[in-house]
């Protein structure tokens, strides 16, 4: 696998970028928050001994999970 660059978005107009690098047995991923494009680096994570699969599988969770998060956080302002 060669080093790629994920990007996953559509809620909310929430967009991230995973820059997903294999090294070794382990695929490095640093995750970044696209905003009027300007990407800003929101965090990183190592993940070892799984499939390319796997990790892609994790970076879509991520951004469901906050991309979901926030859209609670909207609807909570919205029924005040």
């Amino acid at each position: 696998m060669q080093d790629i660059q994920l990007y996953v978005g559509g809620t909310n107009n929430i967009t991230y970028r995973y820059e997903i690098r294999k090294v070794d047995d382990a695929f490095s991923v640093r995750i970044f928050n696209v905003i009027n494009k300007v990407h800003k680096e929101v965090g990183s994570k190592s993940l070892r001994f799984v499939s390319a699969h796997d990790v892609i599988d994790e970076c879509t969770s991520h951004y469901r999970r906050h991309a979901e998060g926030f859209r609670g956080f909207l609807r909570g302002l919205m029924m005040r």
